[in-house]
């Protein structure tokens, strides 16, 4: 790991120079997707901000430690004296320097048609798996573009030095900072989207590669960098967390295979949905979100009544929130939004990390982690709900052994809940043989 002499601003305090804990040079591998101030928007004055990486940092930092902590309090003290608060500044100094700003590109287009209409969807850049992106794809109207696609940055460089403030243990931070900083590299990534693969990092330092056997190299620096233990917080860690993955590829070929796994897994036809009478239409889920509200709201096309035998049962819930649901046919229900039951905090993140595990600049495996987190039916988890009623769904409609027997993707892989049958989908179905639990 480099620890070369540095000299930002404020680098030297009463004299005397410091040098870096970690002093990197970080390729963005994948597309940039956000990651400036105003929320979903790149700036290509300055795509990289420390302000954004110190967050990821933290949100790594506690999965890496999270599991040895008792307490929220004891856990986010801790972590406020490392990376500090709105109220005091903590121990470790981020400090970035863009050395490549990269390119701005569309991430897609709508291709006028022979008539002179568009498409509902767009054509994406070459390799960009649209799945992921739904979030950037815009919107055209018949025959005008009414919100063009997002701009995205590819190729961007740059350095990150984190130090450490004056009169600190830099020991102690060391092992701190160098945890937090592989579980970013290996997991995380840089923007918007990075748990669907985008802004995936490649480090340049030996010391944060992926080198010999994938599995063995995971379970060593797991040995170093995770602890476990009995701790209460109920928030996402790396102890416990299963980590899959395929075989080689380029990076943007791993990307797409990544992100296919959860495409088929939750609209793949003949596992998630029935083939659809019409080429061009998708037939009936085979999951049963869409029958239990058609149920609920006594709305629905007299084709599609509602027949699935676990209904009302939401098991998707489990697999991060919010999720809407878009029906077709004018006479079925409006659109619906599952979502938790929390003023003002509505999401609740998808433990499903996909996304390419970069070995080069330019080559990936495609990789799939579940993160150990609380399921939506635990003890003090926030309720789920659909957006604009009170009452929550009840926990008995989020997991239940014997609904689950019903629900066909979930009998065909022997599953009680959802997590659980994507990392046996992700295994049989898609070819992600090696796994590593950490």
């Amino acid at each position: 790991m480099s620890r070369k002499a540095l000299s930002p601003p404020n680098a030297s305090i009463l004299g005397r120079k410091r040098e870096p804990l970690f002093d990197v040079e970080i390729h963005v591998v994948t597309p940039l997707f956000g990651g400036s101030a105003n929320a979903g928007k790149v700036d290509p004055e300055l795509p990289i901000r420390g302000a954004s990486i110190r967050g990821h940092l933290r949100f790594w930092w506690r999965a890496c430690r999270g599991a040895s902590y008792d307490s929220h309090r004891s856990l986010f003290e801790r972590e406020k004296s490392i990376w500090g608060s709105t109220e005091e500044p903590g121990a470790i100094e981020v400090d970035v320097e863009v050395l490549n700003s990269g390119k701005l590109v569309p991430c897609a287009e709508y291709v006028k048609r022979p008539d002179g209409t568009y498409g509902s969807l767009p054509r994406w850049r070459n390799g960009y798996p649209g799945y992921a992106l739904f979030p950037f794809q815009g919107k055209a109207r018949k025959t005008e573009i009414e919100e063009s696609p997002a701009n995205v940055l590819e190729g961007v460089v740059f350095r990150l030095r984190l130090l450490a403030a004056i009169r600190r243990n830099e020991d102690t931070l060391l092992r701190e900072a160098e945890a937090a900083l592989w579980a970013w590299l290996t997991f995380g990534g840089i923007g918007a989207r990075t748990r669907r693969g985008c802004g995936s990092l490649f480090c340049s330092d030996s010391a944060f590669q992926p080198k010999g056997d994938i599995g063995e190299w995971l379970r060593q620096k797991a040995s170093d960098y995770v602890t476990g233990g009995g701790g209460q917080t109920l928030i996402p860690l790396l102890s416990g967390a299963r980590v899959l993955w395929g075989s080689e590829g380029s990076v943007l070929d791993a990307w797409a295979k990544a992100v296919k796994t959860m495409a088929d897994f939750r609209q793949g036809v003949d596992f998630a949905r029935n083939k659809g009478s019409d080429p061009r239409r998708p037939g009936r889920s085979r999951w049963p979100e869409a029958d239990s509200i058609r149920e609920i709201t006594n709305t629905y096309d007299f084709k599609h009544a509602p027949q699935n035998p676990a209904r009302p049962f939401y098991p998707r819930a489990d697999l991060g929130l919010p999720i809407v649901f878009h029906f077709q046919s004018n006479r079925d229900p409006s659109d619906h939004t599952l979502e938790a039951a929390n003023d003002g905090a509505t999401r609740m993140a998808s433990p499903v990390i996909l996304k390419p595990l970069a070995i080069s600049e330019n080559k990936a495996v495609p990789m799939a982690v579940v993160l150990s987190a609380p399921h939506v039916w635990d003890k003090d988890v926030p309720q789920v709900r659909f957006h604009g009623q009170q009452s929550p769904i009840p926990r008995s409609q989020l997991y239940d052994e014997q609904k689950a027997k019903k629900v066909q993707p979930l009998r065909e892989l022997s599953a009680q809940n959802a997590r659980d049958a994507f990392v046996r989908f992700v295994k049989e179905r898609h070819g992600f043989t090696k796994e590593v639990r950490l």
